[in-house]
């Protein structure tokens, strides 16, 4: 977050006042931080240096802390803002989700807004609107309504996980489960394996190299293919280098050589379904 941004937020926070805090249990709230154990509920724009807290919480209004973390159920209707941000349990969000520095993620989290941070790690369940970070590393099952970008995304689903717009990343790595992904990227690295008999069904895959088992998919793109073993492609694989497509995979359309350069056809095959 910019200079300016931070101190626009921190100018609308003088004018609204200092946030209503009413705890159940044991906990402290002196201005500066807020430790919980037992239940709390916030009233207006909370901005301290920490959040601590275990059992419930509920904001009515947005947060900006330094560390927020919580153990048990958290809800926030606002925008969360933090460098740290840790939630064991449960994690809502009605607006959108900042971690500069990194976000984890253990249990279910719902967030209406953008995720945007460094490091992103996910054991569980995550629903967001789209996510922007630096690397995502999930265990579980993800559903994104808009795109997700970063440098680094690995999934080993559970269950089914959706991306319904693009995922751009310069390496991708998605081990079982079901998901539908749609990568619009340059060059990239993605390996797609089968776990526990998942299948993954992808919209289009396009990257640098490109190794999918057990994968059912619009259309591939790359510099060098393998359509392995339990694959579906009802259109074309186009290549520049190297197609390798197993015996047991099914490619309804051709496989298509393109020049690097012009990306202009250089030849088609039959249908290998």
């Amino acid at each position: 977050m910019s200079a300016a941004r931070k101190f626009e937020e921190y100018e609308r926070s003088l004018k609204r006042g200092p946030a209503r805090v009413s705890i159940s249990g044991s906990g402290v709230y002196d201005g500066e931080t807020l430790r919980v154990s037992g239940s709390a509920r916030v009233e207006g724009d909370l901005v301290v240096s920490e959040v601590r807290a275990s059992g419930s919480l509920t904001c009515v209004g947005s947060v900006r802390a330094a560390v927020f973390r919580v153990s048990g159920s958290a809800k926030v209707t606002g925008d969360l803002r933090g460098e740290l941000v840790r939630a064991s349990g449960s994690l809502s969000v009605g607006g959108s989700l900042s971690a500069e520095e990194s976000l984890k993620i253990s249990g279910s989290a719902s967030i209406a807004g953008l995720i945007e941070g460094g490091e992103v790690r996910v054991s569980g369940a995550l629903e967001a609107s789209s996510i922007k970070c630096g690397t995502l590393v999930a265990s579980g099952s993800l559903r994104v309504g808009g795109d997700v970008e970063c440098r680094s995304f690995e999934l080993t689903a559970e269950g089914r996980s959706v991306i319904r717009g693009s995922l751009r990343a310069e390496e991708v790595v998605v081990r079982g489960g079901e998901a539908r992904t749609v990568v619009r990227i340059g060059p990239l690295e993605i390996s797609v394996s089968r776990r526990r008999r998942g299948f993954l069904k992808v919209g289009r895959v396009e990257g640098a190299n490109v190794d999918l088992e057990y994968v059912e998919c619009e259309e591939v793109r790359a510099r060098r293919v393998r359509i392995g073993k339990g694959c579906r492609v009802m259109g074309n694989v186009y290549y520049a280098e190297e197609a390798e497509v197993d015996p047991a995979a099914v490619v309804r359309g051709q496989l298509v050589r393109v020049e690097p350069s012009n990306g202009g056809e250089q030849r088609g095959g039959g249908d290998r379904g």
